[in-house]
């Protein structure tokens, strides 16, 4: 089991996340509200292989346009390390708005 981390954009808004994604502040600290929040982890409720797919769909806004803004998708396991997986270069990509 694991969970997928979205760190959101500068100046982006999420301003539509779904159910199984849980808002956070950056640093994962608790967020009171669905939508708005700077981090988003989503449930992957089942083994992850590399070949699997998954996605979320979310809503974002951009509220000033910012030359190369980038956020982060990640995957994380819901305790720990992955203790299999020497390489974790593979786990985490850049998210562009531009």
């Amino acid at each position: 089991m694991a969970d997928v981390r979205l760190i959101v954009p500068a100046d982006t808004t999420v301003t539509g996340a779904p159910s199984d994604c849980t808002p956070h502040t950056l640093s994962g600290g608790y967020y009171p509200r669905r939508t708005g929040a700077p981090r988003y982890d989503c449930a992957l409720p089942y083994w992850v292989l590399e070949d699997t797919e998954r996605s979320y769909d979310f809503s974002v806004r951009i509220d000033t346009v910012v030359p190369g803004a980038t956020g982060a998708v990640s995957i994380h396991p819901e305790w720990g390390e992955f203790a299999f997986d020497s390489d974790t270069t593979n786990t985490k990509a850049v998210l562009a708005v531009n």
